[in-house]
Parts: structure tokens; C-alpha cells; sequence
């Protein structure tokens, strides 16, 4: 990290990202085991081809807002947690973010415990006979450990690093992905092709995919501001999340519906093929690039309520609480309706933060009062009906800010 502090915008001369840069950190971001799980949730209810349709749509909508975010970072040249001081308040930004720490260590500990035990799964067949490297709990700590010390690097000064793995990354991604999908469809029965066109599985669906997309939205910023032109922060950050959202969530789709795995669990399909070595550099590798963003973002938030804290500390620090949860997954079991919950609070800041800047400006009050109205409407329909939050949280709001700025006093 630079000596500055999060508080100042970074200076153009300064903003080393080009647009492929972006598109990379998303791209890295987004290509995880966790991205595929959610395309194998969406499909044994909607069938193959409403999932696809539904995922297409849903990743291509909800990059747009997730763009803007990046248009906003490009802006100001600050991180999405500062950015909201201009709009809810300071306090309220400090609230954005603890929530945000919350989720991301929540979500990088899942993710980190998920992938550990994908790999010591895929590595059994290979050294059936050695506890240690088919022990869930060791490739936690392996993993862990790597991703602290890429983390610790810092984004500015990995940019090279980062564009070879994520670019090796992409090529395992699709070596696996044409081997499984010209298996899966060349030796699937036709009625698995069938699908349901009932509107509320389609809405279902879209929501998830949809909320999946602004789930994202707190951190687009901590990135784009060091964009070096709107065009690259807002196609770069689209087309990293909605092409590998895409490729991700049509392959859990595919090894639900065809191979019957479980939430599309692409790792007994891998094995079945014989491509466990390259599915465990696909798992190891994306667990590390997924996790970068979520520490580094988590120490982002810290920074905006404590500006002196070093980021290096703080990125130790949130490593390691990351390595120490994952070891306790039953702990995660719970926590993680929780952070569905902590996701519903940002779809309507997310909505908030893109008109208050196009709107060109409006009062604090009718900014905390729109995120509060739409946050509490998007909990209580998450809790009541279980879907269709993140599409009332962004009509609530759409309608009840403006509304709020031309006739609110």
C-alpha cells in the first residue's frame, strides 16, 4: 500500500490498471468453486435450459449495476466504503462497512473450507494412502497461508502477478469446462434438456443470480480507482463478472441436471474424467484469487474507519481470523444464513450510491432513509417468501429516492 491514506483519491498518475487489468481482477475474483455451487442450486428446479436463460440475463443486468459501481471508483478515485461517506454520512459509512468486514471474512471462510475440502477430495484417488494431503484441514492451512501472503503483497504490486495467474487460471477453466460439458451433453439423455418456464421459478432464479452480481458491489470501487479510464473500469469490471459468471453457472447447471451432482459439484465429475490435476490447480489457484479480493477489500473497510491502520497489519490480522473460522465449518453452517441477510443491506445502498451520483447529488437524510426503507423491505421479503429481495430492494429504492429528492425537505 501506498502511504496515503484510503481517504485521498488516488491521482491519475498513479492508476495502474488497464481495462484488462480490471476485467483480470474480476474475472479472478468470480472464478471460484462458489460460483459454480450457485448455478447447481438454481437448476434441478428451473431445468437446463430456464437456468441458462435465467443466468445469462441475470449476469448481464447485474454487471451493468456492478459497472457503474466501477464508474463511481473511476470517479472519485476512492474505495466504495469512502464513497458512501459522500452519500449516507460518515457513521453511516462506518456501519457499511463493519457490516461489510462481517461478509467478506464470512464468504472468504466458506469459500477457503469449500475448496480445501474439493481438493483433499480430488488429491484421495491420487495418494490414496496419505492422510496428510487427503486431510481437509491441511489444505486449509496451505491454503490459507498462500493466500495471506498474496494478499499482503497488496494489489498495486501484483498487477503482473496477478495477470499470469488469472490468465492460467482462465486456460484450466476452460480445458475443464470443454472436457466436462462435451461429456456431460454428448452422453446426456434428452428429457434432462427439458425445462420449467413457471414464472416464479424464473424470478427465483433471476433473484439469486441477480443478487449474487450486487453482492459484489462494496468492493468494485477499492479497484476501479486505480482505473485509468472510465471505459476500462466499467467494461472491465462487467465483462470479468458476467463472462465467468456465465461459463460458472452453466457448468454447475450442466453437472446438476446431467451427471446429478450435488449443487454442481464439479469435483466427482473431474475425477470421473480423469482431470483431477488440473481441476486441483483450478481449485487452489481460484481460492487464492477469490480470496485476495476479500481480504484486501476487508482491510479497505477497516481503513475507512480507522485511516492510520496500516494495511499490511490488517490484511495478517483478517488472514488469519479467515484460516481459524474455516477450521470450524459447522460454525459456518450457521453463519452463513446470516451473511444472506448482511447481502440484503447492500442492494439498496448499491441502488442508492448509482442515483445519488447520476441524480447528481441529493441530501444525507433522504439517502439513509431510502437504504434503511430498502434494506428492511428486502430482509423481510428474504425471510418471508425466501426470494425476491434484491429485486424489491432495488425497485424500493429506485422509486422511494427520487421521490424522496424532488419532494423530501
Amino acid at each position: 500500500m501506498s502511504s496515503t491514506t484510503v481517504l485521498e483519491p488516488v491521482s491519475h498518475d498513479k492508476r495502474i490498471y488497464t481495462g484488462l487489468d480490471t476485467f483480470m481482477i474480476w474475472a479472478g475474483a468470480n472464478t471460484c468453486i462458489a460460483t459454480i455451487f450457485t448455478g447447481g442450486l438454481i437448476s434441478p428446479r428451473m431445468g437446463l435450459f430456464s437456468s441458462l436463460l435465467v443466468i445469462i440475463a441475470g449476469s448481464l443486468i447485474g454487471g451493468v449495476i456492478f459497472g457503474l459501481i466501477g464508474i463511481l471508483g473511476y470517479d472519485y478515485g476512492l474505495p466504495t466504503m469512502v464513497i458512501t461517506r459522500k452519500v449516507i454520512g460518515r457513521k453511516g459509512s462506518y456501519l457499511a462497512s463493519i457490516f461489510n468486514i462481517i461478509q467478506l471474512i464470512g464468504w472468504a471462510s466458506i469459500l477457503l473450507y469449500v475448496s480445501a475440502e474439493a481438493i483433499s477430495t480430488a488429491i484421495a484417488p491420487l495418494y490414496p494412502n496419505n492422510g496428510l494431503l487427503t486431510n481437509t484441514i491441511s489444505w486449509v492451512i496451505i491454503l490459507g497461508v498462500l493466500e495471506t501472503l498474496y494478499a499482503l503483497k497488496g494489489i498495486e504490486k501484483i498487477v503482473w502477478y496477478h495477470r499470469i495467474a488469472v490468465a492460467t487460471l482462465i486456460i484450466a477453466l476452460l480445458y475443464e469446462s470443454y472436457f466436462i460439458i462435451l461429456n456431460l451433453v454428448v452422453n446426456a439423455p434428452a428429457p434432462v434438456f427439458r425445462s420449467s418456464f413457471n414464472i416464479n421459478d424464473i424470478l427465483w432464479g433471476f433473484d439469486i443470480v441477480l443478487a449474487t452480481a450486487i453482492s459484489w458491489s462494496p468492493l468494485v470501487a477499492d479497484y476501479t480507482r486505480y482505473s485509468r479510464s472510465a471505459s476500462g473500469a466499467l467494461l472491465g469490471t462487467w465483462s470479468g463478472y458476467a463472462i465467468t459468471s456465465i461459463l460458472l453457472y452453466g457448468l454447475g447447471a450442466l453437472s446438476t441436471i446431467i451427471a446429478n451432482a450435488y449443487l454442481g459439484d464439479p469435483t466427482q465429475v473431474a475425477i470421473s474424467l480423469g482431470l483431477n490435476t488440473v481441476f486441483l490447480y483450478f481449485i487452489a489457484l481460484s481460492a487464492i484469487t477469490t480470496n485476495l479480493i476479500n481480504i484486501y477489500s476487508a482491510a479497505v473497510s477497516t481503513q475507512n474507519i480507522f485511516p492510520d491502520k496500516k494495511y499490511n497489519t490488517l490484511s495478517l490480522i483478517y488472514g488469519v481470523v479467515i484460516l481459524v473460522l474455516s477450521i470450524i465449518p459447522v460454525f459456518l453452517l450457521k453463519f452463513e444464513y446470516f451473511l444472506y441477510y448482511i447481502g440484503d443491506l447492500f442492494i439498496p445502498l448499491t441502488i442508492v450510491l448509482i442515483i445519488h451520483k447520476y441524480s447528481g447529488g441529493g441530501s444525507l437524510k433522504a439517502s439513509v432513509i431510502s437504504w434503511m426503507i430498502g434494506s428492511g423491505l428486502s430482509i423481510y421479503v428474504s425471510i418471508v417468501f425466501g426470494y425476491g429481495a434484491s429485486l424489491v430492494g432495488i425497485l424500493s429504492v429506485s422509486i422511494l429516492y427520487p421521490l424522496l429528492l424532488k419532494y423530501g425537505r
